[in-house]
């Protein structure tokens, strides 16, 4: 993994493709997350740009799909993905995965199956979509220590061996810094970190 680590942080120091670019292959990225700070930083979406060009995933699961920015920059320049499967909690307001799942479709080229599912993970339909193993799944959401505890250990078991797990979020305070060396240890693996804005990092199972 090191070779991607030092790889990634070198494409992000030389600040070689703008969030704007990058949002502006996509279909829709909402105003609710082009508010969002960081958004324009050369370190945070353009993060998943660059390690789309150093992983070889067939499938890859998003755990924190929103409208499919991440991901969708991550397919940018990722040209061995096959399958994609977004995850969305299900929320009280009006979410639609529509514009996320346009993203998904706009820069997919090498797709031969894009889907979308909002709920919750234990959901059983959820869980009949997870048939086949994972070689990439983001979490990309700044949440509490318990939440993201929960969803490595859930997802891990459905990991290929071989395949990453990427987190992000890992310096805030919220519990990711604190839930990312805890579940490290509990599965005996070691995670190296981004020098991305908010140090992403990656286990490999």
């Amino acid at each position: 993994m090191q070779d991607v680590i030092d790889q990634v942080n070198a494409d992000l120091k030389k600040s070689r493709v703008s969030t704007y670019f990058l949002s502006s292959r996509l279909t829709y990225t909402p105003e609710s997350i082009r508010s969002k700070i960081g958004f324009s930083d050369p370190k945070y979406y353009p993060l998943y740009y660059h390690l789309g060009k150093y992983i070889s995933p067939k499938n890859v699961l998003d755990l924190s799909f929103e409208a499919g920015v991440a991901s969708g920059c991550f397919l940018i320049s990722n040209n061995t993905t096959e399958s994609f499967l977004g995850f969305q909690k299900q929320k009280n307001d009006h979410y639609t995965p529509t514009f996320g799942r346009n993203n998904i479709k706009a820069v997919g080229k090498t797709f031969h199956q894009a889907d979308v599912y909002v709920g919750n993970l234990e959901d059983e339909e959820f869980i009949n979509k997870l048939d086949k193993k994972w070689d990439l799944v983001i979490i990309n959401k700044d949440i509490g220590y318990d939440e993201v505890l929960t969803e490595m250990k859930f997802i891990w078991k459905y990991i290929s061996d071989g395949g990453h797990l990427i987190l992000d979020f890992c310096n805030s305070d919220k519990g990711v810094d604190r839930a990312l060396p805890d579940f490290a240890r509990i599965m005996n693996r070691e995670y190296l970190q981004f020098k991305s804005k908010y140090k992403a990092a990656i286990i490999k199972k």
